[in-house]
């Protein structure tokens, strides 16, 4: 098992992108904090864990609360005894789309908090635990919004590209403790049975997919991403972005196409 004794703590686990994760972590070995807004979904997830034979605990919290934030990881402590892993991965608020002369202060503000402020208290509070473990690794989900134009989402870009420059920031900073930080850079990714034909997000993927090299991703394709980055098997590598779009920006593709709003003028 490639993280047996680690002890991770996902945000935003209880569905899609962060619950794949959370099983591919425990199915490799490590004891996983789940966490989320919504006490059914999150239970439900850590307990599909724990009858696969994993080990996980639920959380409920909101990550655009310091407190809530804090108390997720002491409760990675509480329960397993340390913590050696963070993903950061809850979805930030998003005021829908807006051209940015348009977007209010409390929309931008919203967005920036729970996309980016949240990702700082969250490597705050787990940062101590893992200098006390001996190591640590700490895995940001960005998006593609980050490195390529996506018009109407200036607040979400903002707090995309910040979580790339904290990352950076991070893995100079803690190097020397043993402490990697990374991040995944996301293309477009959906569950299979959210894009299938006669399904709302199939017109999505019909327009998705031409600017794909490869396919269209999906939540397993994150999670074995994390797992190699949470495991001792990606030591070497740290400050890094891996882009994980199905070669989305290496292609060049504008998202403005597809997101961008279109008002007359």
């Amino acid at each position: 098992m490639r993280l047996r004794g680690e002890v991770a703590l996902v945000t935003g686990s209880s569905r899609g992108v962060g619950e794949a994760i959370a099983r591919a972590f425990a199915h490799e070995g490590a004891s996983v904090v789940v966490t989320g807004r919504g006490a059914d979904r999150g239970e439900a997830a850590a307990r599909a864990i724990e009858e696969s034979g994993g080990r996980a605990v639920f959380v409920q919290g909101d990550v655009g609360t310091e407190d809530d934030v804090r108390r997720m990881v002491a409760e990675a402590t509480d329960s397993f005894g340390r913590l050696t892993v963070l993903v950061n991965n809850a979805p930030p608020s998003e005021p829908g789309l807006t051209d940015l002369a348009d977007l209010d202060t409390a929309s931008w503000e919203a967005t920036i908090r729970t996309g980016l402020t949240a990702v700082f208290w969250a490597m705050k509070y787990a940062i101590p635990e893992m200098t006390r473990a001996g190591h640590g690794s700490i895995i940001n989900i960005s998006s593609g919004a980050s490195v390529a134009a996506m018009g109407g989402r200036s607040a979400y870009s903002a707090a995309k590209g910040g979580i790339n420059a904290l990352t950076r920031a991070a893995a100079a900073e803690y190097g020397e403790r043993n402490i990697r930080c990374n991040t995944l850079v996301l293309g477009f990714v959906a569950a299979p049975e959210l894009i299938a034909e006669g399904t709302p997000g199939a017109m999505i993927a019909d327009l998705v997919r031409p600017l794909q090299m490869t396919r269209i991703g999906t939540p397993d394709d994150v999670a074995h991403a994390a797992v190699y980055l949470a495991s001792r098997e990606s030591e070497y590598l740290t400050g890094a972005e891996l882009r994980l779009d199905g070669g989305q920006t290496a292609k060049g593709a504008d998202l403005r196409q597809l997101f961008a709003p279109t008002p007359e003028r």
